[in-house]
């Protein structure tokens, strides 16, 4: 026998006992059961007596648990690897990362930005650090079109111009992870592949359980997603949907925005969450969780498309999340704003048209335009149009490309 074929028969040897430990298991829990019934038949028909001598009876078939305790004076003794990363601060080997966004977010050029960064080893936003590994991106929304033309895209604005040996595209294909077929396919791969980041696009895609049942989710990640991560040391990155938005109404734990049920959230070693205004090449990157590191602060990151054909994401640096919900509010102000051809508002105005934001933050984001030339207020209550643009205004508000945009025309007199 050589080496291959040794690892397989002492593999298979193991795989056999661990079915029959199972089993046995099984066995000796049903006994237990039968047991239980007998007695409380015993108990009903006045048989005390002997339902007290089935009790008391010794049974060695019956499986006994035992806690492993470590006491304090052990614990630091132990010998613990530091949590590593396959994006440093942000995705962790050995875990499950959730993306989260509203539809047309830049969730799926973000995933194939990570993607391409974690099979090349470039760093992600050209800031964070990254360690190579095999990527097996599982596409279970755009189809192999949109993968080709959208991949030249990301690995043209990174500089990649040679075939990235470690990335593996599965699409549309119908996997669901409750099925052993599918899963057994995902091993296999993994055995030839691993370490490996696991990207789903989307994660509802995936799973035919209900998302918002707590015990049919907490099935999923700890039946089978856990198992494969630990025998394998893959880290998982599933993009996933916020829920819709209700008219002033905003979630002061961004976590709480995630569709489904909280065990999502609960199971991430890390959440990500994407937040943008519709025709804004801007999003807010929000490290709303990690579990192994201290939360990164919140990112501004463009998406550029240069005539080339290539997209670039540009990381502007970090900032406050509350000033990044007015800069993303106030590019919806003057999108509405083009939109209505008026050149004189009153607050109600703003207030029933910007949907998704609340009171306290159109408010502020009317501040930050009168502030930076967008919009005069004339009086309490009142705003009207300028021509006028501050440097300050365009850079930190964004120029919208599309038709109504900016204000219309004011006119003379």
């Amino acid at each position: 026998m050589n080496e291959d074929n040794i690892k397989e028969t002492l593999i298979s040897q193991v795989e056999r006992e661990e079915i029959t430990e199972r089993a046995a298991e099984e066995l000796k829990i049903e006994k237990a059961k039968a047991k239980l019934r007998l007695a409380e038949d015993l108990l009903a028909e006045g048989r005390i007596k002997y339902a007290a001598e089935l009790a008391t009876e010794k049974n060695d078939d019956i499986p006994r648990k035992q806690l492993n305790v470590i006491w304090d004076k052990d614990l630091a003794s132990l010998v613990i690897e530091r949590p590593k990363w396959v994006v440093d601060r942000w995705i962790p080997q050995l875990g499950i990362t959730t993306v989260a966004g509203k539809r047309s977010s830049f969730k799926s050029y973000l995933a194939m930005h990570m993607a391409a960064c974690a099979a090349s080893g470039k760093p992600m936003l050209s800031t964070f650090r990254v360690e190579p590994t095999n990527v097996l991106y599982v596409d279970a929304e755009n189809g192999v079109e949109a993968l080709q033309w959208r991949v030249e895209e990301i690995k043209k604005g990174m500089g990649i111009t040679e075939p990235l040996e470690k990335l593996g595209f599965v699409s549309m294909v119908g996997l669901k992870l409750e099925d052993a077929g599918w899963r057994d396919a995902i091993e296999e791969f993994l055995k030839e592949h691993n370490p490996c980041i696991i990207i789903v696009d989307s994660f509802r895609r995936i799973i035919e359980a209900e998302e918002n049942d707590a015990g049919q989710m907490n099935e999923i990640f700890t039946e089978y997603m856990q198992p494969l991560t630990m025998k394998y040391n893959c880290s998982w990155v599933l993009l996933h949907h916020l829920r819709k938005s209700i008219a002033g109404n905003s979630s002061e734990d961004v976590l709480d925005e995630i569709r489904g049920s909280s065990e999502l959230a609960n199971i991430s070693s890390s959440v990500i969450v994407l937040k943008r205004n519709r025709g804004s090449s801007q999003f807010m990157l929000i490290n709303a969780k990690s579990r192994n590191a201290k939360e990164q602060p919140t990112l501004l990151v463009e998406v550029l498309w240069p005539d080339d054909g290539s997209v670039i994401f540009e990381n502007l640096g970090a900032t406050e999340e509350t000033q990044l919900a007015e800069i993303i509010c106030g590019q919806a102000i003057m999108k509405w704003v083009g939109e209505s051809g008026r050149v004189e508002f009153k607050t109600k105005d703003f207030l029933e048209n910007i949907k998704g934001h609340s009171e306290r933050i159109i408010h502020a984001a009317l501040g930050l335009l009168v502030k930076d030339g967008k919009l005069d207020k004339p009086q309490r209550g009142t705003y009207k149009c300028t021509t006028a643009r501050s440097a300050g205004a365009v850079r930190a508000l964004g120029e919208y490309q599309t038709e109504g945009g900016n204000c219309p025309e004011v006119p003379e007199g």
